[in-house]
């Protein structure tokens, strides 16, 4: 969590899953991705979107990122690739 090229590697790959998600479903991913980024280095410093902890011998974790989507309705009625 504090070095801030071992989130940067780890925050891609978090990425990765989210933009594939987000291109199935006609999202804009570059807003996803710049915003997502951008709320990793709110604090000053650029760190993990994830925290993992233990807690009675169970691992926990939360991922917590500042995105809105969905899959119908909305700007996506205009995205002309989404209509096929």
């Amino acid at each position: 969590e504090d070095d801030p090229y071992r989130a940067a590697t780890h925050n891609k790959g978090v990425m990765n899953g989210i933009d594939s998600a987000a291109i199935a479903m006609g999202q804009d991913w570059r807003a996803i991705e710049a915003s997502c980024h951008a709320a990793a280095c709110s604090g000053g410093a650029y760190g993990s979107m994830t925290k993992y902890w233990t807690e009675d011998g169970y691992l926990l974790g939360k991922l917590e990122m500042p995105i809105a989507c969905g899959s119908k309705g909305g700007a996506l009625t205009t995205h002309p690739l989404y209509k096929l």
